[in-house]
C-alpha cells in the first residue's frame, strides 16, 4: 500500500501542477496561450485517467485495502479539469 500511496500523492501533485499551469495560461487572452492551456489541461486529464486505471488494477490485487476514500479527491479533480477543458474549448470556438 505504501508504494501505491506514494504513486497517488505524486500523481495528485502533478495533476495540481498541470491544473494550475492551465489556469495561469488561461488568464491570458491571446490564442497561443489558450491553445497551450488546452495541452496542459489534456495532460492533467491524462494523469488523472492513468491514476484511476492504476487504482483499479491495485484494487484487484489488494481488495481489502481501504484507499477508496482517497479516490474521491481524484474524482473531484477530474470534474474540475473537465470543466476547465469546457471553458477552454468555448474560448477557442469563439476565437475561431
Amino acid at each position: 500500500m505504501k508504494e501505491f500511496m506514494m504513486f497517488y500523492h505524486t500523481s495528485l501533485r502533478n495533476i495540481g501542477l498541470f491544473t494550475s499551469l492551465t489556469l495561469a495560461l488561461l488568464i491570458r487572452t491571446e490564442s497561443l496561450y489558450t491553445i497551450l492551456s488546452l495541452f496542459t489541461s489534456v495532460i492533467a486529464l491524462s494523469v488523472n485517467y492513468h491514476l484511476i486505471q492504476e487504482y483499479n488494477t491495485y484494487r484487484k490485487t489488494h481488495p481489502y485495502e481501504n484507499i477508496k476514500k482517497w479516490m474521491d479527491l481524484i474524482k473531484l479533480t477530474i470534474i474540475l479539469n473537465i470543466g476547465i477543458l469546457g471553458i477552454i474549448l468555448h474560448r477557442l470556438s469563439k476565437k475561431l
